[in-house]
């Protein structure tokens, strides 16, 4: 038996994404995920929930940056690889 640590085949989650998959499996999760807080938000701040609304915003925010940020790195990676090949 190998007891040796063997790097792992796919990415971490720290690394920039690879394939467009990727991408698209976090704005289908984090893109609905920030139009449903966004909602809420709305729907809290008319019942009289401000605090509710509040996280709902911050929810919101973090699914916005999450979606932003894997997509930004993506670009940079395609962009970044082009350019070395070119």
């Amino acid at each position: 038996m190998n007891t040796e640590h063997q790097p792992l085949s796919h990415p971490r989650g720290s690394e920039p994404p690879q394939k467009l998959v990727i991408v698209v499996g976090v704005w289908l999760i984090f893109g609905t995920t920030a139009l449903a807080a966004i909602a809420a938000v709305f729907f809290y701040w008319e019942i009289g929930k401000p605090l509710a609304a509040i996280v709902s915003l911050g929810i919101a925010l973090f699914s916005a940056l999450v979606t932003a940020q894997a997509t930004r790195s993506f670009r940079r990676r395609q962009y970044g690889e082009d350019q070395n090949h070119g």
